[in-house]
Formats: structure tokens, C-alpha cells, sequence
């Protein structure tokens, strides 16, 4: 090869490198910074709902819904059940008292160390009690102790409580699981009960939260929002970035359990984490914050099994790997890398509220900056 061919081979790839870097991610954000200034959609963008989800047990099973009533803490029964693990001290307490009104430390139970839990199906009977079915077919409805106990745990460094939902639904969770020797039990917070979004030590610092009057609004069992928002635009994205990168793919939306998909005609991956103020169907959300993905998103939600290369979280973290930029120096979580996708986001809640499939997407107010950098 001369030096001719081979500089000339050089400036080509240089030159693809750069187009590579530009329509990728300088484009993609000059076109949002074009949208906020003009305080509207781009011509030909539409958005509407795809799919609602509603996961009543934390880190199990989702039901699909055409249409959702929303209550204070959002989708009706969404994260009302928990699934924890009693001190092996109390354990054999735990499972034979219906009627004590003791509070008890427990331990909450997620997908991280039980993929199984996801393949745990909820639904409800004519007469509305929660029934669990694992994958061998063995069911139960689970009906309360008319007095149930109180128990306290940890939900990421908040402690909130749950009502016991009794002994029966212990034992067959308990044997589901293989937790023998450390039995589990089912909670549950019913309505009004609630947690204000504030009392989180990590999320309390999101702008949306820290200047909220109202405490940035109420969740149940959630992570931390009542809402969890993603567009089918940021799920191709992921998906051709994986096929480009010969990693496993097809990976849906299921995978990263959020409430509401957004289908997004015209726009760019990741429009979402622009809309500050937006309504989907009359209803008004507001952003909270960008959403950071643990290891629940490498657990198949349809076989429970782990993708032994962690993915699809590897690849999110090489390209959207960052640190919440809102947390104060000296936090905990400050230099935490994280990977981001999808919104968390809080609705106003009003009586008589409703979601459906179709509902259309209006955005009010867009960002200006988004609330990670890159690590």
C-alpha cells in the first residue's frame, strides 16, 4: 500500500468517525436544544401511548391494561404488595401470628437476587383479591388477617411499613422461592396509606422534588416515582445498538418494568428526558428525574434467567453510563455510576383520573439540561 492509498484510507476513516459522532449525538442534541427554544414539538412529531402496565407485587409479573384508573400514588394497585424476608430469629413468628400488632424489621425481597419473582403472575378475582400464579400452575387469592400485623423494612434507605397479608400466602411464597430457611412474607399498603416521594435521602435533592410544596407527590412500593415513562424510540435505539455491537437484543419494554410506553412517531431516542411539563390523556406529570437502571433490566422477564453478560445494563452504561448531577458533594451516592434510560414522573392527582392506550402526548414545557453527565 502506498502512502497515498493509506492517507487517504486514514481521512476516510476519520471522516466516518466524525459523521458517526455527529449524527449520533451532536445532531440529536442540537435538535433539542432547537425544540426548547421554540417551546413545541417539531413539526410531524406525535406521541401516544403504546402499553400500560400495572405490577401490583414489586419485581413480579405485569398485567396489561388497555385502560388505568389513576389514584394518588398513580396506576391503581401499582407496587401495593411487597414481598420481604423476616429475621431469622422471627421467622417461625412471622409465619404463625396473624394478629400481632408489633412492628418487626424485615427485608425486602426484588428481582436482583430472585429473578424467579418475575415470572410470579398477578390478577384479580370478580371480586377484587390479588391472586398469585407461579409458572407450574399452583395458585392462591390471597385474602388478610381481618387484624393484620404492621412490618417495618428498608425500601432503599427509607424505612416504610406493610401489612402482614397473612400465613397462607407465606407459605406459598415461601415455597416458591426456596426461602425455607428464612421465610418470607407478603405486605401490603392499602389506600390512603402512602410514602411521600421527600422522604427519599437520595431523590429528595431532584429539583422537581426539593422545590415541590407538596412533597413532589406520594408512591407506594415503587422504587421512588409513581411513574416510570419510556418511548419505543429509546428501546429501537438500545436494540440496533446491540445488534451493531453483536450482543444479545430484543430486548422489550417488559425488561425495564415501566408504567407507561410512549410511542414516539418522528421523534429522536430520548425526547423523553426533555419534557419537563406534559399531559397524556388531559393528565398533567411533571419530570422527576432520569431514570438509573439496576440489574433488573438483565433478568428475562419472560424465563427469570439472567443474561450472564449483564446485559442489556453493559451496554447502557458504555454509552449512557453517568452520575446524577443534582446530588450534594459528600453524598453517598454522588460518584455512583449509574445507566440511564427512561423517566421517572409524577402525575397531579385529581378524582375520576384515566389513562388509555392511544391517549395522545402534549408537551407544555420543555428541559433545558438534563440532570446526569456522563462519568
Amino acid at each position: 500500500m502506498t502512502s497515498g492509498s493509506f492517507s487517504a484510507m486514514a481521512a476516510n476513516v476519520a471522516w466516518g468517525c466524525t459523521a458517526w459522532v455527529f449524527t449520533q449525538h451532536i445532531f440529536p442534541y442540537w435538535k433539542h436544544l432547537w425544540r426548547i427554544s421554540c417551546g413545541h414539538w417539531e413539526p410531524g412529531i406525535k406521541a401516544h401511548i403504546e402499553a400500560l402496565y400495572c405490577f401490583p407485587v414489586k419485581s413480579c409479573g405485569a398485567i396489561s391494561l388497555k385502560e388505568a384508573t389513576l389514584g394518588p400514588c398513580g396506576i391503581e394497585h401499582d407496587r401495593e404488595w411487597v414481598i420481604v424476608r423476616m429475621p431469622t430469629q422471627s421467622s417461625e413468628t412471622a409465619q404463625s401470628s396473624e394478629t400481632a400488632q408489633s412492628s418487626e424489621t424485615a427485608q425486602m425481597l426484588t428481582i436482583r437476587d430472585y429473578p424467579a419473582m418475575v415470572l410470579l403472575k398477578p390478577s384479580f378475582d370478580p371480586e377484587g383479591q390479588l391472586e398469585l400464579k407461579t409458572p407450574s400452575g399452583s395458585s392462591i387469592t390471597v385474602v388478610a388477617p381481618s387484624t393484620p400485623r404492621t412490618v417495618s423494612f428498608l425500601l432503599w434507605r427509607t424505612e416504610v411499613q406493610g401489612f402482614d397479608q397473612g400465613p397462607q400466602v407465606a407459605r406459598f411464597l415461601t415455597e416458591y422461592l426456596g426461602c425455607e430457611d428464612s421465610p418470607v412474607l407478603l405486605l401490603r399498603m392499602p389506600d390512603p396509606q402512602s410514602r411521600q416521594l421527600s422522604q427519599c435521602s437520595k431523590y429528595l435533592h431532584a429539583p422537581a422534588v426539593a422545590d415541590a410544596s407538596d412533597g413532589g407527590g406520594a408512591a407506594k412500593f415503587s422504587d421512588w416515582a409513581p411513574f416510570n415513562v419510556l418511548s419505543t424510540t429509546s428501546l429501537r435505539w438500545l436494540n440496533r445498538r446491540c445488534v451493531a455491537l453483536q450482543r444479545p437484543c430484543n430486548y422489550t419494554a417488559l425488561h425495564f418494568r415501566p408504567n407507561i410506553v410512549v410511542n414516539l412517531v418522528g421523534g429522536q431516542a430520548f425526547d423523553e428526558e426533555m419534557w419537563d411539563r406534559f399531559s397524556i390523556g388531559g393528565v398533567p406529570f411533571q419530570f422527576l428525574k432520569h431514570t438509573g437502571r439496576c440489574l433488573v433490566p438483565t433478568v428475562d422477564p419472560l424465563t427469570g434467567v439472567r443474561n450472564k453478560k449483564m446485559e442489556p445494563l453493559t451496554t447502557l452504561k458504555q454509552f449512557r453510563g453517568g452520575v446524577y448531577t443534582f446530588l450534594p458533594d459528600g453524598h453517598a451516592d454522588r460518584d455512583k455510576e449509574e445507566a440511564f434510560l427512561a423517566v421517572a414522573a409524577r402525575h397531579f392527582p385529581e378524582t375520576g383520573q384515566k389513562l388509555r392506550v392511544g391517549d395522545e402526548v402534549h408537551v407544555s414545557e420543555f428541559r433545558d439540561n438534563r440532570l446526569w453527565q456522563h462519568s
